[in-house]
């Protein structure tokens, strides 16, 4: 089964009594339209309704991180997700891809990002001029500064990743 690329979280909803008698039935379900896991699984048990206790079969998976599901299991976190914005979302997505790993909570996503730039270099140009580094430092001099050193040093603090065209940046801390 291909999936293809959507924004919006989706869940393909089957259930294994179907599986094993050879059928795929079932259907995508966007995670946005539900406030919660329970409401989701009313969605589920309408859909398959022709059997008298569905174990359901998530098969497929489009718009959100792979590490929120599994073939019978939904992260609780899932459905927070799918309330998220966008730019929320592709922040999650990021610290996932940086950290291969789901968070403890979204909190745990928003007090570790630090911002996201065309790369780590530039974002570190960005940090110097937002906290004043290099304020009341004369031109002259300031034009010395080993930019390229500073940023290695603070990579140690920082973990990157490459998502979507844009360098995210968390911190370590």
């Amino acid at each position: 089964m291909t999936t293809a690329t959507t924004d919006s979280p989706r869940l393909y909803v089957g259930t294994y009594h179907k599986y094993n008698c050879g059928s795929i039935a079932g259907a995508w379900l966007d995670l946005s339209d539900y406030a919660d896991a329970d409401e989701f699984y009313e969605a589920c048990a309408e859909l398959h309704a022709d059997e008298d206790d569905p174990e359901y079969m998530f098969q497929d998976f489009e718009g959100f991180p792979i590490e929120l599901y599994g073939e019978s299991y939904l992260n609780p976190l899932l459905f927070e997700f799918a309330q998220l914005g966008t730019d929320d979302q592709q922040t999650v997505r990021a610290y996932c891809d940086a950290f291969g790993e789901v968070p403890d909570d979204l909190a745990t996503v928003a007090d570790r990002y630090c911002g996201r730039a065309d790369n780590f270099e530039d974002w570190v140009y960005e940090l110097a001029d937002d906290t004043g580094l290099l304020d009341g430092v004369p031109e002259h001099i300031a034009h010395f500064f080993d930019w390229e050193a500073y940023a290695n040093s603070l990579s140690c603090d920082y973990t990157t990743t490459d998502h979507d065209g844009a360098c995210y940046i968390f911190s370590n801390h």
